[in-house]
């Protein structure tokens, strides 16, 4: 899920890249007021690097889940690892499992073990089934915003039970 301030941060990039392929000093120095700004932006919000690192158990408490596991993609924080344990979202199990493969996914992984390895979803497309909730996670890289969907995941109850790589 692409956040608003994500979404701004990535248009004034575009713009500093247009910007800095112009000559001249002034739009040199406008690149790189604008490289500024985008990083403190980029500080700001609320599930960045930066500010998670530095978050109280209390102030976690308050955050989603699914975007605290997408912050684990990024970087390792201890932090938010003891609130994902605390919630049950990462388990001893996941642990294993990642240790197994590499930290690659594998079948039996949690929905946040997943989210972990191969970062935040494309889309999450969410069936009804008579055992219970069924959910198709579609990942891929994205380049400028060009978005191409190649690898897909399967989870049932909280836990993987196919992926396509």
């Amino acid at each position: 899920m692409v956040r608003s301030s994500d979404q701004v941060a990535l248009v004034v990039g575009r713009v500093l890249l247009c910007l800095y392929g112009c000559t001249g000093r002034k739009m040199q120095r406008v690149a790189i007021l604008g490289i500024i700004a985008t990083a403190l932006l980029l500080g700001c919000t609320p599930y960045s690097p930066w500010r998670l690192h530095e978050a109280t158990a209390d102030q976690l408490k308050l955050l989603n889940t699914a975007d605290l596991c997408d912050a684990l993609h990024d970087d390792a924080l201890p932090n938010v690892v003891q609130e994902l344990k605390r919630r049950g979202a990462l388990t001893a199990e996941d642990g294993k499992l990642l240790l197994a493969h590499q930290e690659e996914i594998s079948i039996g992984l949690s929905e946040c073990a997943l989210r972990l390895v191969w970062g935040s979803p494309l889309q999450i497309n969410h069936t009804v089934v008579a055992g219970g909730d069924h959910a198709q996670y579609v990942f891929g890289p994205c380049d400028w915003g060009d978005c191409i969907s190649n690898r897909f995941a399967d989870v049932e109850n909280g836990r993987v039970t196919a992926f396509q790589d």
